[in-house]
């Protein structure tokens, strides 16, 4: 499989990537009978890019919300993962809790399935390690096994951002690896 393949099959996978307990509970409210997995189908593309949300922290400005000086990270945040080529890989809206849960909605079709979990903890002062793993399926909603994320971020010192870098890993059924897509990651924080 030539590079570039490779790398469109991993991005397809990680937005097919089923965030179970979002799916149940979205099952339940809706009185869906079917759900798909989360984080996006097979060749499901991106929506496209938001850039300016009137929201967004502002440079120099002060958060309306009041900060967890020991959990810089916690609140809500717009977030662009940047492969090791420079190509975009995902976008998001990224909300981290002060227990140590994370919650990521992609730039993806929600039907198809675009919410992620993870956990998180502060590693530095300002630094986070962070772990998502979720499911893969194929197209006909069989198993096509799993695949994790797992990130360190640090945020600024003004709190309004941050950065860091990822590593992505796909699993098949048996658990071998079959590919692996890794890169940064760049943040904003949205406020009130």
């Amino acid at each position: 499989m030539n590079r570039t393949k490779m790398k469109d099959t991993l991005r397809s996978r990680i937005f097919r990537s089923a965030a179970t307990a979002l799916a149940a509970i979205g099952m339940l409210l809706a009185g869906a009978s079917t759900a798909a997995a989360a984080c996006g189908p097979t060749g499901q593309k991106p929506l496209g890019v938001v850039r300016n949300l009137p929201f967004f922290a502002q440079p120099n400005s002060q958060s309306q919300q009041a900060k967890d000086h020991n959990n810089p990270i916690v609140g809500l945040w717009h977030v662009n993962y940047t492969d090791s080529t420079g190509a975009p890989f995902l976008e998001s809206f990224d909300m981290w809790h002060s227990d140590g849960t994370e919650w990521e909605t992609a730039n993806f079709v929600p039907a198809m399935g675009n919410n992620c979990l993870g956990v998180w903890k502060q590693t530095r002062p300002r630094t986070v390690q962070l772990n998502h793993i979720g499911w893969n399926f194929n197209a006909d909603g069989s198993s096509a096994g799993y695949f994790t994320i797992t990130a360190t971020n640090t945020v600024s010192r003004k709190g309004d951002t941050y950065t860091g870098v990822f590593d992505y890993k796909l699993y098949d059924v048996n658990g071998n690896l079959v590919g692996e897509v890794t890169g940064t990651i760049a943040a904003t924080r949205i406020t009130v």
